[in-house]
């Protein structure tokens, strides 16, 4: 994959849903829909940490240095989702 094929892989951000749910659905849908953002969330994640692995195979110092930012911003969305399992779990 080169620096241009990289560029077009957008990262989701924030993605935030909004669903109408009766009281019947709420608690089946808020679990599907966690479910999903963590899944979207982690796949993200392991493209940003392919992306870099491949700028440093093709020793390529621009795109390793934007890779490795990227990599950076995708952690902190990983760990404050962590943090919330945390903050849940404690709970129980």
């Amino acid at each position: 994959m080169d620096d241009r094929e990289r560029a077009r892989v957008l990262p989701v951000q924030g993605a935030q849903v909004v669903h109408e749910l009766g009281p019947k659905n709420l608690q089946q849908q808020e679990g599907t829909m966690a479910q999903d953002s963590t899944r979207r969330l982690l796949k993200v994640f392991g493209i940003a940490v392919t992306n870099l692995e491949d700028a440093l195979e093709a020793a390529l110092a621009e795109g390793a240095k934007k890779a490795e930012a990227e990599l950076r911003e995708r952690m902190k969305e990983v760990i404050a989702l962590v943090e919330r399992l945390s903050e849940r779990a404690a709970k129980l």
